[in-house]
C-alpha cells in the first residue's frame, strides 16, 4: 500500500510537471549575446544581460535600432516614449513605454515595452516585447516581460546553432567565437582584431536600405567615423561595391566594410570589421568577402 500511495504522489508530481505551459510554445527564439531575441506570433522582442551596468546606453542603443527599424516598414511616422513604472503582481520595474504611430492620422502602428534595469551591480538588463495593436501581442508581452525581468534571459536562450551562411557550414577561425548564429544570421567576433556580421534578407525587403540604416548607426554611434569612397569587392564571389567607415589612427585604425548582394537568389547584407593595416580580409571575413575588382 505504501508502495502504491508513493508512486502516486511521484505520478501526480510528474502530471503536475507536465501541466505547467511553456510560456514560449509556439514561439521562435533566436541566441544573441548576452540572451535571446523570440517573435510569438505578432509579438516581437528580446532579453539580454550585458557586462557593465550601463542601462542607460541599452535602452537608448535598442531604441535607436527599433526607431530604423520600424522606418523601414512606416516612415511617415513618429515614435514617442514614456517613462514610467511596469507592474506585475508585486513586483516592478523601471519602463519605457513606446508608441509608434502614422503622422497623418495618428493610427498606432508598434506599441512596446522595454523594461531596464541592473539586477547586480556589474550587469545591465534589458528586456523588451511589443507588436501591432493586437489583442495577442498584449497578451504575450503581460507574460513575457515580468517572466525574463525576474528569472534573466539564460534559463530561456536555445542552444546556439552550428555556425552556417546560406545554410552551409562556416568554419569560425581559431580565437574567435560566434555570438549569434541563427536560420539568417550569423556574427562572429574575434576581439580586437575583426568582426564579421552575415544576414540573409527577406526577398521583398530593402536591401540598399538595410544597408544605410547599418551606415547611418555606425557614423551616429562612432566618434569621429570618417568615410572613403566606396570600393569593388566581392560577396560570395559575386562582384558589389563596399562602403567603406574608418576609425583611429595608426596602429590603432580600424576600418568597416558593408556590402549587400544577391547570391544564388538570397539577398545578403555582410559586415567585414578588421584592422586597416591588413590589404586582405582577416580569416573570420575571408570565406564571405574579398577586396578588390573583378579578375
Amino acid at each position: 500500500m505504501r508502495a502504491l500511495l508513493t508512486l502516486a504522489i511521484v505520478l501526480a508530481g510528474f502530471l503536475d510537471a507536465r501541466a505547467v505551459p511553456d510560456p514560449f510554445e509556439g514561439c521562435k527564439r533566436t541566441p544573441v549575446t548576452g540572451g535571446l531575441q523570440f517573435q510569438c506570433d505578432a509579438a516581437v522582442g528580446l532579453a539580454v544581460d550585458a557586462p557593465g551596468g550601463d542601462v542607460r546606453q541599452q535602452v537608448e542603443s535598442r531604441i535607436g535600432l527599433l526607431r530604423e527599424s520600424l522606418r523601414q516598414q512606416v516612415s511617415a511616422a513618429t515614435l514617442t516614449r514614456t517613462d514610467q513604472v511596469y507592474r506585475a503582481g508585486d513586483k516592478s520595474w523601471p519602463e519605457v513605454q513606446l508608441e509608434y504611430r502614422r503622422t497623418a492620422s495618428e493610427a498606432l502602428v508598434f506599441e512596446g515595452h522595454i523594461l531596464a534595469f541592473k539586477p547586480d551591480a556589474n550587469t545591465a538588463r534589458l528586456v523588451l516585447c511589443g507588436g501591432g495593436p493586437d489583442a495577442r501581442t498584449s497578451a504575450t508581452c503581460s507574460t513575457l516581460l515580468p517572466l525574463l525581468a525576474e528569472k534573466g534571459p539564460a534559463p530561456f536562450a536555445p542552444a546556439a546553432q552550428p555556425a552556417r551562411v546560406l545554410g552551409k557550414p562556416f568554419t569560425v577561425p581559431a580565437g574567435c567565437e560566434t555570438t549569434t548564429s541563427g536560420d539568417k544570421i550569423l556574427a562572429v567576433d574575434c576581439g580586437d582584431t575583426a568582426s564579421l556580421i552575415v544576414m540573409q534578407l527577406d526577398p521583398k525587403d530593402d536591401v540598399a536600405r538595410v544597408l544605410k540604416v547599418k551606415r547611418a548607426k555606425l557614423l551616429r554611434d562612432i566618434p569621429a567615423l570618417r568615410e572613403d569612397e566606396p570600393a569593388q569587392c566581392k560577396v560570395l564571389n559575386v562582384q558589389t561595391s563596399c562602403t567603406l567607415l574608418r576609425a583611429g589612427e595608426g596602429q590603432n585604425e580600424f576600418i568597416f566594410r558593408l556590402a549587400t548582394a544577391t547570391v544564388d537568389g538570397a539577398p545578403l547584407f555582410v559586415e567585414c570589421d578588421q584592422e586597416a593595416s591588413r590589404t586582405i580580409p582577416h580569416p573570420v571575413c575571408a570565406a564571405v568577402i574579398s577586396f578588390g575588382g573583378p579578375r
